[in-house]
């Protein structure tokens, strides 16, 4: 019997998927109140939508998770300067922290975008001597 790449992606996914779940479920107590296969749609769309913006370790993915739950599904859109990171050749470590300080700026300084923006700029000011690899 033999796996091909498209099965084992499927497979991989899918215990991505359960994962996230678990530790979404464990983290984020209204997320329970959601059926699994709603949790799962989420999920997958929270994966599917990092992958393309570059963000391909389960670090990333979740950290992208976690933003669309509380600021839904493509917040990045909410920042050019968010998306030109995230489409940027910086490594992926550098974005997901960037990225975090945005997203906890904006939910707690809901009416200040620029203040996201701000720690935004300041996270990849702070993490300049980790590099461009």
């Amino acid at each position: 019997m033999q796996i091909n790449a498209y099965q084992l992606a499927a497979i991989r996914d899918k215990l991505l998927i359960e994962k996230l779940d678990r530790s979404f479920s464990n983290s984020l107590p209204k997320f329970v109140d959601w059926n699994k296969e709603q949790r799962e749609y989420f999920l997958s769309q929270c994966v599917e939508v990092a992958r393309v913006l570059g963000l391909t370790s389960e670090l990333g993915m979740a950290s992208y998770g976690l933003g669309a739950w509380w600021l839904n599904l493509g917040f990045e859109q909410q920042s050019q300067l968010l998306v030109r990171l995230l489409s940027s050749a910086l490594p992926e470590i550098r974005k997901v922290l960037a990225m975090n300080g945005w997203i906890r700026c904006r939910l707690n300084l809901p009416t200040e975008p620029n203040a996201a923006d701000q720690a935004l700029r300041a996270a990849i000011n702070e993490t300049s001597a980790w590099g461009t690899r």
